[in-house]
């Protein structure tokens, strides 16, 4: 694939019959693009880049007709700039000094076993291991000596007595080992799963740079979280054709914190959570269901070390939530269409305190937990066949979250009231509309517009994003049953839409409290040629 923004890409993938009972399947990408930033300072135009690649290899061993081995090794390696943020908002040019870097390198591998120890009872074994070492690093001031010297800011760091050069760097080492047992019965009337979960999960984190508003420079720190729980599921086919389904996942999540500043922190929590479900089939190709729910998110530790040590921990969120849906399917489309609604308990939101009164510096982001909140939507899937060769997709979701009022402490004895709204990242809207159309010849194409309503960037303030819609397309053509060419356009239009948005004080000398966002891609185009062998 080929693009602008330097956008260029290469992959293969290769299926490797080794031998009659053992498959494999390789598979190499390699992508790149500049980022669609421009750093006027370094005169760089990849300072955001992206440069992602990846090795994979699948092996499938099936010595008898009851015994199957399958396992992966996988190398993923993420070598990403950071330079998306500017004081000015501008969209898409940077002035930072010492861009940042968030990268990953990633080396995974998975062992999948099963046996059938009857023709209704399988056995089944999956075992897998990860290291993940992360740079996530920044220029935390967006800019540099000349630019914050400029008009309008004139900052002087003779006169302030400090230079406005600021930058953070966090290294993660994190390791997993995870496995799982599970035990399997099928007849025609009932199915039956039941299995053991156990993860453990080792994170090494080493920070350095103007960290927490510049309470520490330097952190070390260590998590281990580990992870066990037992599931089971039981499926009934009634006489009537009605279908009950019901399952269960007990689980105790452990944390152990330290860092080197002295704070541990050991928390405990068990989780349970599960499912109940009917399904009935109206016809063969049309279906109704409902379904009441409960899940979970486990709690955890805020790492900043000025936090008041009753706001360091925060405690697990349920949600129950109940559903109803319909679908049908035949030869020329697909419908679904699902409403449900949902009631979460102790939600984690992301809030900011001042936890120190005497100390401006102690103002901080950290997650605590709100009394609750509620959800409630509407998902539709349409695809249709509108006459030979043309075809419709439509995808709508539609959303009213509320998150109840909460109080949370900003200093000692004074108290912030905040939720009564939406929740971040909550549109009330997100849709997705195209129409595609394939000749009895080699040529196809298809055009979608997406779109998604505004939303609040955090719990902890009022900014919002802007709603937007994107126009993408392409136009394919196949010159053979191994040779075809796509061509391919996102963002046609070139909108510019925020994705993440920052409300704080930057700007000198009054660090006025304002928005900051980061944009998603501008337009971006390219062409892709595929080949088989």
């Amino acid at each position: 694939s080929m693009g602008n923004a330097d956008t260029r890409s290469a992959g293969l993938a290769l299926d490797l019959p080794i031998a009659t009972s053992i498959k494999g399947r390789l598979a190499l990408q390699r992508s790149y693009n500049n980022g669609f930033r421009e750093n006027v300072y370094l005169n760089s135009d990849h300072t955001n880049e992206r440069q992602e690649s990846l090795a994979r290899l699948k092996l499938h061993w099936i010595p008898d007709s009851r015994v199957s081995l399958q396992t992966t090794v996988m190398v993923v390696e993420l070598d990403n700039g950071y330079d998306s943020w500017a004081p000015d908002n501008n969209g898409y040019t940077s002035y930072a000094d010492k861009p940042g870097r968030d990268s990953q390198m990633l080396t995974a591998g998975s062992l999948k076993g099963t046996l059938e120890l009857s023709p209704e009872l399988e056995l089944l074994g999956i075992a897998s291991l990860s290291r993940s070492e992360s740079e996530h690093s920044y220029d935390s001031d967006w800019g540099n000596e000349d630019f914050w010297a400029d008009e309008p800011y004139g900052f002087d760091p003779e006169v302030e007595g400090w230079q406005y050069d600021f930058f953070d760097r966090i290294l993660r080492d994190r390791r997993t080992i995870s496995q799982e047992i599970r035990l399997s019965h099928e007849d025609q009337a009932v199915k039956l799963v039941a299995g053991l979960y156990h993860k453990e999960l080792l994170e090494n984190d080493d920070a350095v740079g103007y960290l927490f508003g510049g309470d520490e420079s330097a952190l070390n720190s260590e998590f281990l979280l580990r992870n066990a729980s037992t599931y089971g599921q039981i499926e009934y086919t009634t006489p009537f054709k009605l279908i009950f389904s019901s399952n269960f996942r007990l689980g105790i999540r452990s944390t152990d914190y330290s860092d080197d500043l002295g704070t541990r922190f050991d928390i405990k929590d068990r989780l349970l959570g599960g499912r109940v479900s009917l399904l009935y089939p109206i016809s063969q190709r049309q279906r109704i269901f409902t379904s009441l729910a409960r899940g979970f998110k486990a709690g955890g530790i805020n790492q900043h070390p000025r936090i008041r040590e009753e706001h360091r921990p925060f405690d697990p969120e349920y949600i129950t939530n109940i559903e109803l849906g319909y679908r049908s399917a035949d030869v020329d489309g697909y419908l679904s269409i699902v409403g449900f609604h949902a009631q979460r308990q102790a939600q984690q939101v992301s809030i900011s305190s001042q936890q120190d009164p005497g100390d401006p510096n102690s103002f901080t982001y950290y997650i605590g937990n709100a009394a609750g909140g509620e959800l409630s939507g509407l998902e539709l899937e349409f695809r249709r066949n509108l006459l030979p060769g043309l075809s419709t997709d439509l995808t709508i979701a539609l959303l009213q979250a509320h998150t109840t009022a909460y109080d949370f402490e900003i200093g000692e004895g004074e108290f912030v009231t905040l939720g009564d709204r939406a929740p971040a990242y909550a549109p009330e809207y997100a849709y997705r509309l195209a129409v595609a159309y394939r000749s009895d010849a080699a040529l196809s194409g298809s055009i979608s517009l997406e779109g998604k309503d505004a939303f609040y960037y955090s719990d902890s303030h009022s900014e919002r994003s802007g709603a937007y819609v994107l126009l993408n397309g392409n136009v394919d053509y196949e010159f053979s049953k191994t040779l075809s060419l796509s061509i391919w356009a996102n963002n046609l239009l070139d909108q510019r839409y925020g994705v993440r948005g920052f409300f704080f004080g930057l700007e000198p000398p009054d660090y006025t409290p304002r928005l900051y966002e980061s944009y998603g891609d501008p337009r971006h185009l390219g062409l892709t040629v595929r080949y088989l062998f």
